[in-house]
């Protein structure tokens, strides 16, 4: 009954509630969170009368639907939408890009409508894989999640350091929150070693720009603690280096801790998913976009790289599995 109550008083003391990555979220979970912010809050204004502010951008990835369940329905299709959001703004300025070529080639990609020479332009970036003699190992961009584990595993199996091997610690209140362990990215097991490249999954340290999305590779490990622990010395792509320490996953339930995974907050990174990437900045890419399955997929892809010099498309995927 406190969980509740705490809950209770942090729907009616919200005052702006911020939604990112909105395009992600489906028809059916907006009005159910629309609709309860209404009741815990008795009034009948949308949201409860909350300010609530969306960002996001519809042309990038949608949400995952499960095909059983019926019609895949954005939020914007809500019947509540129009209400919610009475004013819309367009931001227009692009960070990521400088080049303007790339920059309208990425535009005409969002829309579906690619010129001639945009074409000729992303056709001269299809390439064979890389090889070590080009220098800087790019990151690799996959639609599959099984296609990105199976190349993770291929290249740590082929490292000859010793492995390092970290369990999460799990805490779970009770049974029915057991399920929210299937939500995180952070994996149960996690294996390195010595010249694995990784990518950060948590915000460390945002002045020296250790934040989620950071890619490095492992140069070392710790002298072995108390416990016979030895964290993971990575080397980012910025020049920093440092240790990585053990860090907390935490899910809420009416203001209290109802499950939490603690682990290195690291993953493999020689590729990634598409869908991890959404968000990311990467200087050095390369990508398999043959067999993409969701709208939007594509854009997201290519819009992660910086410049046309750094993308490199790759048109057989299962080269890179070779």
């Amino acid at each position: 009954m406190h969980r509740f109550k705490n809950l209770n008083n942090r729907w009616n003391n919200t005052k702006v509630l911020i939604i990112d990555e909105i395009s992600m979220i489906d028809l059916e979970f907006f009005e159910k969170v629309e609709t309860i912010a209404r009741y815990i809050r008795n009034n009948n204004m949308p949201f409860g009368g909350i300010q609530v502010i969306l960002c996001g951008d519809f042309f990038q990835l949608p949400p995952v639907f499960n095909p059983e369940e019926g019609e895949e329905r954005l939020c914007f299709e809500a019947e509540c939408w129009s209400r919610v959001v009475p004013r819309s703004f367009m931001l227009k300025h692009i960070f990521r890009q400088r080049d303007e070529k790339f920059i309208r080639i990425l535009s005409e990609v969002r829309m579906g409508t690619l010129s001639e020479e945009s074409i000729t332009c992303l056709k001269n970036c299809v390439k064979p894989p890389w090889n070590p003699s080009e220098g800087s190992e790019p990151t690799r961009l996959f639609p599959h999640r099984r296609t990105v584990e199976e190349l993770n595993m291929k290249k740590l199996n082929a490292l000859k350091t010793m492995s390092q091997i970290y369990e999460a610690k799990d805490f779970c209140f009770a049974p029915q929150y057991s399920h929210l362990f299937e939500q995180m990215t952070v994996p149960k097991q996690l294996t390195l070693r010595v010249g694995a490249q990784v990518i950060l999954l948590k915000n460390i340290d945002f002045d020296q720009g250790l934040v989620n999305g950071a890619v490095g590779i492992i140069t070392d490990f710790t002298p072995a603690g108390q416990d016979g622990l030895r964290l993971p010395i990575v080397l980012f792509r910025n020049g920093v280096k440092t240790e990585i320490e053990y860090a907390e996953w935490a899910f809420e339930s009416g203001g209290e801790k109802v499950a939490s995974r603690s682990q290195v907050p690291l993953n493999l990174a020689w590729a990634l998913s598409i869908h991890k990437s959404q968000g990311m900045t990467l200087s050095n890419v390369e990508m398999s976009i043959e067999k993409v399955f969701a709208e939007g997929q594509a854009y997201v892809a290519l819009s992660r790289v910086v410049s046309l010099s750094g993308l490199r498309i790759i048109v057989n995927y299962l080269l890179f599995l070779l």
